[in-house]
């Protein structure tokens, strides 16, 4: 059964589909991804929330873009790297460890500050602190207005 607000919803992402205003279909898709999320659909708003985090990073809307990952993040999702041969900072620590001729215990060694912060590992039951919204847009400031 669809609601209302998925059928406006659904609406407005096929009239984006006739213009060439990406930032504003980014916009709808973050409202429509976050309204999934909230009302319990996180694997459906994924992909919604994926598409506008790509189409804003390719567009340079930063905050657009880190709305859209924080939302995915907290929809279940994980942000992915634009090139796959591209290492994360993770996996880039670990292979220059390992260059370095330490042995795989070496670089797991907790001691050393190569292990992952366990305090982070999401526990059952409780929220997680960081799917608290972020803040609003910063409002122009009469400097930023007259610099424009």
């Amino acid at each position: 059964m669809t609601s209302a607000a998925e059928a406006e919803f659904t609406t407005a992402l096929t009239l984006h589909e006739a213009t060439h205003l990406p930032l504003e279909k980014v916009e709808t898709q973050l409202l429509y991804g976050g309204w999934l999320r909230r009302t319990g659909h996180p694997a459906r708003a994924r992909p919604i929330l994926a598409d506008a985090a790509a189409t804003a990073v390719k567009a340079d809307a930063h905050w657009l873009a880190g709305r859209a990952h924080h939302e995915l993040r907290c929809a279940g999702g994980r942000r992915r790297i634009n090139e796959p041969d591209t290492l994360t900072p993770a996996e880039h620590r670990t292979a220059t460890l390992a260059a370095q001729g330490m042995t795989n215990a070496e670089i797991a060694n907790p001691s050393l500050g190569h292990h992952p912060d366990r305090r982070d590992t999401p526990r059952p039951g409780l929220p997680q602190a960081r799917c608290v919204p972020p803040p609003p847009h910063p409002a122009p400031t009469a400097r930023a207005v007259d610099r424009a």
